[in-house]
């Protein structure tokens, strides 16, 4: 017969009722299909090597039930799929049979044998959470009413790539793509018994696929800024001002947007606000004309004040009009932003006709008009 876990054996026994001898009885399981081999010589067993059941193993006299019937049951495990097989009944007694002296008779009825009845096995739980691309996914299955130790197996559809299913029922991995993906778990317990639920298992698009790094602060006399903030390389910039990866700060403060298409082919995003400031204006007043012997004096007129001057002749805030010519004089300021503006103003050094007296009492300067060729005299006062 069919031979499976569960599956009951039972049976009735006594012995002779004198209860004389050292009785013994073996329930022995081939699982040889329809074989009859019981071996050769009374020590041997043939293909029933399972032994289920032994009444009085140790020979030991008024054990075996010899008054009244007496019922066993034996339920049949152990058994690693369901199996073609036969039973036997050994008596087996030192030094008896026909010619010894140790064993008479036991007698054996009501032979019963009662198949195992599957019950119904749910897998649980009836759904499962979904995934996402790129990240591990674990979800442990179990099942109700399954004898024995039970295994796990997908029998309809497929499992996302990159995920299996254990025998002992653990669906994990990290799915490499994304989609909606039907596949049925069937369960089989030792005795062959099976039961299946049918799932249904979403994996998503990642939601972190995309980021871009805080942009610097720029102000709106910048040139163009390169744009390298989105992650990973190879997205777009979009928003007002963008031109490819360059972004001009004449337009101003905008709100920049990075995307991409990542490895699952799911549209990735990400924004960040560029705050452009407005660099300050910068003014230098026009400076007087100076002779080239005059003495090193500070320079003043750029404004706001807290600048920097610079240009020919020029050191520490101070210019020396060592030399005759025009020099351009340049004013930088940088507020607290961190935004620089400049402005510039010529100054005129000429040659002058020196110092001397007149009437005894005022000191003179003599300056050269370049329109007309005259000259202006300055007087100081004594």
């Amino acid at each position: 017969m069919t031979i499976k876990n569960g599956d009951v054996i039972t049976f009735y026994t006594h012995a002779s009722p004198d209860n004389m001898w050292a009785d013994n009885l073996q329930v022995r399981m081939s699982t040889n299909g329809a074989s009859t081999n019981v071996g050769t010589g009374s020590a041997a067993v043939g293909d029933f090597t399972t032994l289920l059941l032994e009444i009085n193993p140790t020979l030991a006299l008024g054990v075996y039930p010899y008054l009244n019937w007496q019922q066993y049951t034996i339920t049949i495990s152990g058994l690693s799929a369901p199996t073609s097989g036969r039973f036997a009944f050994r008596y087996y007694v030192t030094d008896g049979g026909p010619s010894g002296t140790n064993s008479d008779y036991i007698g054996i009825d009501n032979f019963v044998y009662t198949p195992y009845v599957c019950p119904t096995l749910t897998v649980t739980p009836s759904s499962l959470p979904n995934g996402t691309a790129g990240a591990s996914y674990n979800q442990t299955l179990s099942q109700t009413n399954g004898l024995g130790s039970v295994t796990y197996s997908v029998t309809a559809g497929a499992l996302p790539p990159g995920t299996t299913l254990s025998t002992g029922g653990v669906l994990s991995g990290t799915p490499t793509a994304t989609g909606t993906y039907n596949f049925t778990v069937t369960v089989t317990d030792a005795s062959g018994c099976i039961g299946s639920t049918a799932y249904t298992l979403v994996i998503d698009c990642p939601t972190n696929g995309a980021s871009l790094a805080a942009f610097p602060a720029l102000c709106d006399n910048d040139s163009p800024y390169i744009m390298s903030e989105g992650s990973p390389s190879g997205g777009t910039y979009s928003g007002t001002g963008v031109t490819g990866s360059s972004f001009d700060p004449l337009s101003g403060t905008q709100l920049i947007t990075y995307s991409l298409v990542d490895i699952y082919a799911c549209p990735q995003s990400a924004s960040a606000t560029i705050t452009v400031n407005t660099a300050p204006t910068v003014t230098l007043a026009s400076f007087n004309q100076v002779c080239e012997d005059d003495a090193v004096f500070a320079l003043t007129g750029g404004s706001p004040l807290g600048g920097t001057y610079s240009g020919t002749g020029v050191s520490g805030g101070n210019f020396d009009p060592a030399n005759s010519g025009t020099f351009t004089i340049t004013y930088d300021y940088t507020d607290g932003n961190g935004c620089s503006n400049a402005a510039t103003a010529d100054i005129s050094v000429v040659s002058c006709l020196g110092t001397g007296e007149l009437f005894n009492e005022f000191n003179f300067k003599a300056y050269p008009n370049p329109t007309d060729g005259m000259f202006t005299i300055k007087f100081d006062l004594p």
